[in-house]
């Protein structure tokens, strides 16, 4: 299932996110419609950075080290 990959990443994401002091809303599915490809992603509540994650675990982050918020 190509989503089992995607819930790795997506995990490891979140717990980095939060040692950073992100605050991650939780990944919702996206799709073209929405301007990224299909995958899934995440804003942080304190800075607005966002994390996306395809469907086969390929990450693109925006998200800071630590939160600058």
């Amino acid at each position: 299932m190509a989503e089992s990959g995607a819930n790795k990443v997506m995990l490891e994401i979140a717990v980095e996110a939060a040692f950073g002091g992100h605050e991650l809303s939780g990944f919702e599915k996206v799709d073209a419609a929405t301007g990224l490809p299909d995958g899934f992603e995440a804003k942080c509540r304190r800075c607005g950075r966002s994390a996306w994650v395809g469907e086969q675990g390929l990450a693109y982050s925006l998200l800071e080290h630590v939160c600058p918020a």
